[in-house]
């Protein structure tokens, strides 16, 4: 699909000071969630920033934030939203994208959202991470998603899309999980 708007989606990750996050460890989440180890070995901040645009924000209070950015499109005449993700990409910021995108005035109750998750190179998740993305979904229930189609290409994400439409289930919207664009395509179709 051809998508003619981008926006971006921002999200504010703070701590005391950049030097004390160059270990790659995100604990001091604005949103107050404490993320244990991920799947995999946490490495340095360097591959982390590689893929995404980052501003820091000096605040009032001693505290740094960086901004993150995923895009995303909103085609109100197709209903349809799609998110990329690329990179190194961490539960919160799948959580504040879905936020971002639901507060968005382009937004309305019942759109298709497609996820390209297909240049992912790490997904760093925990086990409460699928709980935020539960809270977040019923939270915007109201106005949330017809359905979610993910696009993964790597056997890890897919995996975990899979986890994440497990934990929708009983939710008020189903969630696909498929490898191709192709055959997200056939999927927007129906």
């Amino acid at each position: 699909m051809e998508l003619t708007s981008t926006k971006p989606v921002v999200e504010r990750i703070q701590g005391l000071s950049i030097a004390g996050h160059l270990d790659g460890y995100d604990g001091d989440i604005a949103a107050g969630i404490h993320l244990g180890p991920a799947f995999r070995s946490q490495g340095g901040i360097d591959g982390t920033l590689d893929a995404i645009d980052i501003q820091g924000i000096f605040r009032g209070n001693g505290k740094i934030a960086i901004v993150m950015i995923f895009p995303y499109l909103i085609d109100q005449t197709r209903r349809f939203a799609k998110v990329t993700l690329s990179g190194s990409v961490h539960g919160h910021e799948i959580a504040a994208a879905m936020e971002a995108m639901y507060q968005d005035p382009d937004w309305a109750a019942k759109f298709d959202i497609l996820w390209d998750a297909s240049e992912i190179t790490e997904l760093l998740l925990d086990a409460s991470d699928f709980l935020g993305f539960v809270r977040v979904q019923k939270k915007y229930a109201a106005v949330g998603p017809r359905r979610e189609i993910i696009v993964a290409r790597r056997n890890l994400d897919r995996a975990m899309a899979r986890t994440y439409a497990l934990f929708m289930k009983a939710g008020a919207h189903r969630v696909y999980v498929c490898q191709s664009e192709e055959e997200a395509n056939e999927l927007l179709k129906q």
